[in-house]
Parts: C-alpha cells; sequence; structure tokens
C-alpha cells in the first residue's frame, strides 16, 4: 500500500497494506523521496481483505497478492500497468487504454516464479539461496 503523509505528501511505502485501509507502519527504510514501512496492525480493513490461503504467505515472497480477493488483484495489476507505463514511459494513457488482466483458470497452486540468490565471494564457493520476503543482501 501506498500512504502519503503530512503537508508535503511524503510517500510510504507499506508492504502488505491494501488500498483504503487504514494502519499503522513501522518506517524501515528512508530514501531521497521516498520511505518504506513494514505492517504492524491494520485497524480498518479493506473490503477486499481476505485470509491468505497459503500458510507461507507474508514469509517467502512468492505469492504477494492472496490477502486480496481474486478479482481485485486482476483489477490492481492492471493498473500497476497502467500507472508504471505512464510514469516510467512518460505516455498519457487513460485508463481503458491497458485491457483487462486475463483471469489464471487456477487460483491456487499454479505460481512458477522464483528468485534465487546467489552468495559466496571468490576464492570462497558459491552458494545459492532463497530468501523470506523483504530480506535484503547476504
Amino acid at each position: 500500500g501506498v500512504a502519503r503523509l503530512g503537508p508535503t505528501q511524503w510517500v510510504v511505502m507499506i508492504s502488505g497494506a491494501l488500498p483504503g485501509e487504514r494502519v499503522r507502519a513501522r518506517i524501515t527504510r528512508n530514501f531521497r523521496r521516498r520511505s518504506e514501512a513494514a505492517l504492524v496492525e491494520v485497524a480498518r480493513r479493506a473490503p477486499e481483505r481476505v485470509e491468505p490461503k497459503c500458510p507461507l504467505f507474508g514469509r517467502c515472497g512468492g505469492c504477494q497478492y492472496q490477502h486480496l480477493e481474486y478479482a481485485a488483484q486482476l483489477q490492481w495489476k492492471r493498473r500497476h500497468v497502467r500507472d508504471a507505463l505512464v510514469r516510467t514511459a512518460g505516455l498519457e494513457l487513460s485508463e481503458e487504454a491497458v485491457r483487462p488482466t486475463e483471469p489464471s483458470p487456477l487460483q491456487w497452486f499454479y505460481r512458477t516464479k522464483i528468485t534465487p540468490h546467489f552468495g559466496g565471494v571468490p576464492p570462497q564457493p558459491m552458494r545459492e539461496a532463497f530468501r523470506a520476503a523483504g530480506v535484503r543482501g547476504p
């Protein structure tokens, strides 16, 4: 989720928060133009918030939107693509310019994305590992 704070509308990216929610968060990193935060508590839930089906949700980093009902996930992904094209490519696009996200016939147990991380500094052997969500560095 994204929060805009104070008179400057400082941007805070809150992992795990959904649009329309009121949350408590803890700032974890500051950058020149934004901050990142960890979700501490959801004070007012979004109507689209659902209980994630996977017991590893939030820890493994594989399924980032399982706490958002599937129809809302599809809408969010479409909006995300449009916003990225507007922001990074400088395009002027209407909401309708990006086609609706195609739903998967399988809502569960179909994801195939993995992100292995490699470590080890020569002459030490290279080691491969998976990291928990939000973990950076070796």
